[in-house]
């Protein structure tokens, strides 16, 4: 792995077929050593494909850094691991930004695509799609990307189609309960799949602005959008949940049980033509406060 290091970048190139015993089959950017962390690691271009990893980041592996920059230009794609992150893997990272990369057909137990856990997390441009993490079964999260940042987390734009896992099937996003959320105007989550959230799971926010376009997802409960939170603000704003469908709760929308949360529904939001066994475009259960204006 690299290390000690105050800048590393990576530009173009091929990095493929590698096997890792632990994490990071690609790339490991593990900057544990001692006291020091790397000031910043890119990697822009190329390709970063077939790679296998015991456990993290099949494709890449970030820990310890204070800034990270993923794209522009890369693909990322049939990586495969059995931990988090089938194609790349950040965690204990100050800023993550990933922008305009490719990443396909990766496989792992959680963020099949993507898991990037920052204190800053920002996704713009990227295509996520075909990526699983079903195989799986009841222990499988966040098909196409599983997004954390403990401050804030926004998805400027982007889409996320054919992704599969048992829970959020397309995307899967949290925060810490003071972090701040954005999804934004042109984000596209469609034709995922999963037992509980087929396009998008919500686990703890802060405060969380939906927008973008939820079409065509399917699941169990929260055909569209599963949200599993507590201590939060939600508000459904400039967003297009739509043709979704759900067996059990929730075609649209499946708003689980959850502890003094308010959902606000705002004017422009449209919640339509969506199915479900019980509550076609929106299923609440208790604990929340909901308002539409």
């Amino acid at each position: 792995p690299f290390n000690l290091a105050n800048q590393i970048q990576i530009s173009g190139g091929e990095i493929c077929e590698n096997i890792a015993g632990s994490h990071g089959g690609g790339v490991s950017a593990d900057f544990t050593s001692g006291t020091d962390t790397a000031s910043k690691f890119s990697i822009t271009g190329g390709k970063i494909h077939h790679n296998t990893a015991e456990t993290d980041g099949a494709g890449v592996y970030i820990q310890n850094c204070k800034t990270v920059e993923i794209g522009p230009d890369l693909e990322v794609s049939y990586n495969v691991g059995k931990g988090y992150g089938g194609g790349i893997r950040t965690t204990s990272v100050g800023e993550v930004t990933v922008e305009n990369i490719n990443a396909h057909h990766n496989r792992a137990k959680s963020g099949g695509g993507l898991s990037l856990s920052a204190g800053e997390v920002l996704v713009k441009d990227c295509k996520i799609h075909d990526n699983s993490t079903r195989q799986y079964g009841n222990s499988s999260y966040s098909g196409g990307a599983s997004l954390y940042g403990t401050r804030k987390l926004e998805v400027q734009k982007g889409e996320f189609w054919l992704n599969g896992a048992y829970y959020g099937g397309g995307l899967g996003i949290g925060a810490g309960t003071a972090g701040q959320t954005i999804i934004g105007k042109e984000v596209y989550i469609h034709d995922n799949k999963a037992n509980d959230g087929g396009g998008l799971r919500i686990d703890t926010v802060g405060k969380l602005t939906l927008n973008g376009r939820i079409e065509n997802n399917s699941a169990t409960h929260g055909g569209g959008i599963k949200v599993k939170t507590t201590s939060s603000e939600i508000n459904f704003a400039d967003v297009l949940v739509q043709n979704n469908k759900a067996s059990g709760y929730g075609g649209g929308v499946f708003i689980d049980s959850g502890t003094a949360s308010k959902i606000y529904i705002e004017d422009q939001a449209r919640i339509i033509t969506n199915t479900g066994g019980y509550g076609g475009g929106i299923a609440l259960f208790t604990g929340y406060e909901t308002v539409s204006y």
